[in-house]
């Protein structure tokens, strides 16, 4: 990425073409943005052009497919954030067919639609990184789905209303350092909100004071 707005435009690109199927892409300058329009790549890279930029949006009924891994340097943002001119399009998703490292900040949020996030590989939260996985007052539901996962940051899951946000885990879930399976880095819950585990069990936890219970299981 040369630095431009929308990922549909050629001109934000080196070489100048639309990155397409079977494509490995790196993001390193300005930040890009997939809004109203289907894109399938093999790989993306985010190095973005600084902490305080979006260094990829998926918006608007934005939907991005990777057939192989995505490794996130700088902000990954999945929402349904009504940016183009006012409209809607509709829900916002990316789909990782291969593996999700995070670095940094990944966060999905709905406020028309809702914001999905499906990992068919092992999604990693890396020492020092966030996932917000939430939804405004007024949105709409926020689902991750993922195979095995592991977390040595920060996972913030916020649900509002009647819109629940969910982590659904279906392989091994591992949030470390710690021993294997054991919760010690930081998982936040609050409001409407569902952490859901295909098997194993919770041994322990600390339930601060909060305005509203979260559904565990």
């Amino acid at each position: 990425s040369l630095g431009g707005d929308y990922w549909t435009n050629a001109a934000n690109w080196s070489p100048s073409a639309v990155p397409s199927s079977g494509d490995d892409v790196t993001i390193n300058s300005g930040g890009s943005e997939i809004a109203g329009t289907v894109v399938t790549v093999n790989s993306v890279t985010i190095d973005g052009p600084s902490p305080n930029t979006v260094g990829l949006s998926i918006a608007d009924g934005g939907q991005l497919t990777t057939t192989g891994d995505i490794v996130n340097n700088d902000q990954l943002g999945v929402a349904d954030a009504d940016v183009l001119a006012g409209s809607n399009y509709g829900a916002a998703s990316l789909t990782v067919d291969g593996s999700l490292t995070n670095n940094a900040t990944l966060s999905l949020s709905g406020i028309y639609y809702q914001a999905t996030l499906n990992v068919a590989g092992s999604p990693s939260n890396t020492f020092g990184s966030t996932i917000y996985i939430g939804s405004s007052a007024d949105g709409a539901p926020v689902t991750v789905t993922t195979n095995d996962f592991s977390s040595a940051g920060i996972v913030d899951i916020t649900g509002n209303g009647s819109n629940r946000s969910t982590l659904d885990i279906t392989g091994t879930a591992s949030f470390s350092p710690s021993t294997a399976n054991e919760i010690d880095s930081t998982v936040y819950l609050s409001g409407n909100t569902l952490l859901e585990l295909a098997s194993g069990s919770i041994t322990s936890c600390q339930f601060p004071m909060l305005p509203a219970i979260p559904w565990i299981r």
